[in-house]
């Protein structure tokens, strides 16, 4: 009998872990991990299961072969003993929250193909210290890797064209951030060691190590929640706007020194 589009099954991954997907398209053959909803009703695997993750790039169904597109909503959050995964090359977008709170998660191999990273994708996982964005990628989700407080390095690829709030936000251990010298949309411009959000000059991702440009206007908001390792920032001139939080729960900045440029400055802008 033919499946049917929404049907859920199990498959074994290749170290035999027992793997949940859901038939996205019956007709063309295609599956997501997970079931698609929030919390643990969209779960993929045991929350307990521990180690390598090896996601199929194929499964197969009543004697079918499906193609796995896309790690749904939730489908893998929580796994606290995951230690590193690899997705394949046919997965094109990550759901929210798939890996949300895989605290031990210290490896993740994105595949070029990839094109969206949903809200949330891999908030708090705290132990990731690097991450390779490829160039397939045209969307980062709100707070996608917000609490990875182990990130060291960001490279952001030229095809990046939404990058959304806080997505980096609370990486206290974030020293180096470059854009892709193609990107139209957002920039590193001198080496600053930030993401500029190109056509209005607002800093909107900052590090312990940024410098702001003398061409920045503003500092956008949450720029550089909780860097903790923040210890001094020079404000341009060109700087007329600080936006609210912008560098909330930076407990290593002793001293800000506010030049007369600046017009507003947001609420709890150095709470």
């Amino acid at each position: 009998m033919q499946a049917a589009d929404g049907e859920t099954f199990t498959a074994n991954t290749p170290e035999g872990i027992v793997m949940t997907f859901k038939i996205i398209s019956e007709a063309n053959k295609t599956v997501q991990v997970g079931r698609g909803t929030s919390g643990f009703e969209g779960k993929a695997i045991d929350s307990e299961t521990s180690g390598h993750l090896t996601i199929p790039s194929e499964v197969t169904h009543s004697n079918a072969h499906y193609s796995v597109v896309s790690i749904g909503d939730y489908s893998l959050a929580w796994c606290r003993f995951l230690t590193s995964v690899t997705i394949p090359y046919s997965v094109t977008t990550i759901g929210e929250a798939a890996f949300e709170f895989c605290s031990n998660l210290s490896s993740i191999k994105i595949p070029n193909g990839l094109t969206a990273i949903a809200d949330y994708a891999f908030y708090s996982c705290k132990r990731v210290n690097s991450v390779t964005i490829p160039n397939s990628v045209k969307t980062i989700g709100n707070m996608a890797f917000s609490y990875c407080s182990s990130l060291e390095s960001l490279v952001i690829p030229n095809n990046v064209t939404s990058i959304g709030m806080e997505a980096f936000s609370h990486c206290s251990s974030l020293a180096s951030i470059t854009v892709d010298e193609k990107n139209s949309i957002y920039d590193s411009r001198d080496d600053c060691n930030a993401i500029i959000e190109t056509s209005s000059n607002t800093l909107i991702v900052g590090c312990q190590k940024t410098i702001i440009p003398n061409s920045v206007t503003t500092i956008g908001y949450n720029a550089f929640d909780e860097c903790s390792n923040l210890t001094s920032i020079i404000f341009p001139n060109s700087v007329t706007t600080i936006r609210g939080s912008a560098f909330k729960n930076c407990s290593g900045l002793t001293t800000v020194t506010i030049p007369n440029s600046v017009k507003f400055i947001g609420d709890s802008a150095f709470k």
